[in-house]
């Protein structure tokens, strides 16, 4: 009798620990892009062809416009995604003799006001109407690089790659600077060393 409530009590173990296992498969976020590729820790998507070919082909084009959410009501997010996408991006793509155009999207309740810029020009730093932001964006022979606050709403971390644009979407802001970086060394592989390089040269911003 006792060997017979302990098979009973074994067999109910096994069928619970399936259907947990089961349960988790049916509900665990998954992305379903066409394309997925792990690289560093970092899932990299694309619907049109593989992530990381894209990438490497990206690093052959002249200009690059970088393009992070702003906000007028919070000062922090925009130090924090500066700090984890902005600057080791500018630094990264410029130290490597590309045109870093920086097109900050300005929003207010979630709402687009206008675009920060400094038209290629580091000493420059004008206002431009949303209109001419997103056409500046959609340009075919440059690519963007488009990055939002950080949200757990997110499904998952992914950099997901277009034809000519790269979304990074992060659930925090220290998946962010991991993505960040990630994404700049499979476009130039010289990425960790440029910033170390301008981390000393200027005492040590901190980034990257």
């Amino acid at each position: 009798m006792e060997k017979k409530i302990a098979r009973i009590l074994v067999l109910l173990i096994v069928f619970l620990l399936i259907s947990v296992s089961v349960f988790y498969f049916l509900t665990a976020k998954k992305s379903t892009r066409k394309f997925e590729q792990f690289k560093n820790g970092v899932l990299f998507t694309s619907d049109t062809n593989e992530p990381i070919e894209l990438l490497k082909n990206f690093s052959k084009k002249e200009t690059f416009f970088i393009s992070p959410q702003l906000t007028m009501e919070n000062s922090t997010l925009n130090s924090e995604i500066s700090n984890n996408f902005f600057l080791p991006a500018i630094v990264v793509i410029a130290g490597n003799d590309k045109n870093a155009v920086t097109l900050g999207r300005v929003y207010s309740d979630s709402m687009l006001l206008v675009c920060e810029t400094n038209m290629g020009n580091p000493k420059t730093r004008i206002s431009i109407t949303k209109e001419d932001c997103l056409s500046f964006l959609k340009e075919k022979d440059a690519v963007a690089i488009l990055v939002d606050f950080p949200s757990e709403s997110n499904a998952l971390d992914e950099v997901f790659v277009g034809e000519n644009f790269v979304e990074i979407k992060a659930k925090s802001f220290a998946s962010l600077n991991l993505m960040t970086i990630a994404l700049l060394e499979e476009m130039f592989p010289n990425a960790r060393k440029v910033i170390d390089s301008s981390n000393e040269r200027v005492g040590g911003l901190g980034f990257g």
